[in-house]
C-alpha cells in the first residue's frame, strides 16, 4: 500500500479545511483515471487526483462531499472484505473511497487502483 494511507490522509485533511469539495471525472486515458476537485469559485479544478491502472470504479460522474466529515480514505476491515469478492478485487489493488453527500447512508464512491497521487493545480 506504499504510503497511500499517508497521502490520502493528507488529501482528506486539506479538503476538510475547505468550505466544500466538488468532484468530477476529468478523464480516463492510457490507464489513468483523473478526478478534478474544485474547492473555490474557479471554473477549473483546484486539485487533481490520479489513479493508475484502475481495476474498478463505482461512482457517479460528479458529486459534492461534506467537508465537515471525512471525505477520502482507504477502505479496510469488514467493508473491504465485503467489497473484495463482490468486485473480484485483485491482489495489489488498493480500495480508495470518497464520501459523497446527498446519497443514502453507506454509499461510497469507490476506486480500486494500483496507485494514486494528487496535487494542487498550481503545482
Amino acid at each position: 500500500m506504499m504510503d497511500f494511507k499517508g497521502r490520502i490522509a493528507e488529501l482528506d485533511h486539506l479538503l476538510r479545511q475547505c468550505l466544500w469539495a466538488d468532484f468530477r471525472i476529468e478523464s480516463y486515458i492510457d490507464s489513468t483515471l483523473t478526478l478534478g476537485i474544485t474547492v473555490t469559485l474557479s471554473q477549473t479544478s483546484d486539485i487533481i487526483v490520479r489513479f493508475e491502472d484502475p481495476f474498478f470504479v463505482s461512482l457517479p460522474y460528479s458529486w459534492t462531499s461534506d467537508t465537515s466529515k471525512q471525505v477520502a480514505g482507504i477502505l479496510e476491515g469488514a467493508l473491504a472484505k465485503e467489497v473484495n469478492p463482490r468486485f473480484r478485487v485483485e491482489m495489489g489493488t488498493t480500495l480508495f473511497f470518497f464520501h459523497p453527500e446527498d446519497y443514502d447512508d453507506g454509499f461510497l464512491c469507490l476506486i480500486g487502483a494500483s496507485s494514486f497521487s494528487w496535487a494542487k493545480r498550481d503545482q
